[in-house]
């Protein structure tokens, strides 16, 4: 059963608050895709993170990228060295995020226990806004406090522009083609 409101944004303070990290809440009309999120809070898409969890070689891991960015699987099969990536199941989503509202994860990873990814293009703002597990209200706080408190692990080929075509991956050969 999901999470009351309240409750949800007090579990995502009450983590921040306890590894002493500072933030800030920002309030926006409800949107329910991450570009409509950006939009609705007047934010340009590259600084607003949006949060993909993947299934990679058995393992869960949360990938954080740019919300106007796509996650190319191949490419950050590749970079990783990883067997087999795909989206992870619907089943899944719902055992690591049944605490937020549906597509409103933020990108803590300590909440979860799951390993955390960046994209290289997230990683070069000064700041990180994502979601705050609400389609309403946003986390933004330094990107250098995030990193220290997420510690993830930077990927520079994980992520296309939307509306660019990424490139594809031939999965026998390895190589872009």
């Amino acid at each position: 059963m999901p999470y009351g409101l309240e409750v949800i944004m007090n579990q995502v303070s009450q983590y921040l608050d306890q590894k002493g990290v500072a933030y800030h809440v920002l309030q926006h009309a409800p949107a329910f895709t991450a570009q409509q999120v950006a939009q609705a809070a007047h934010i340009h898409g590259v600084k607003l993170a949006k949060s993909v969890l993947v299934e990679a070689d058995g393992i869960l891991m949360l990938v954080v990228i740019p919300a106007c960015h796509h996650l190319i699987l191949g490419a950050l099969e590749h970079e990783l060295g990883l067997s087999h990536i795909d989206l992870a199941t619907e089943q899944q989503l719902d055992k690591h995020f049944f605490q937020f509202q549906e597509g409103a994860a933020p990108p803590l990873s300590g909440l979860y226990g799951i390993p955390v990814y960046m994209a290289q293009i997230l990683r070069d703002q000064d700041e990180i806004i994502f979601n705050a597990g609400r389609h309403d209200e946003l986390i933004k706080m330094a990107m250098q406090d995030y990193m220290d408190l997420e510690k993830p692990l930077v990927v520079a080929t994980a992520t296309s522009p939307m509306g660019m075509t990424p490139p594809r991956m031939s999965h026998r050969v390895r190589r872009f083609i």
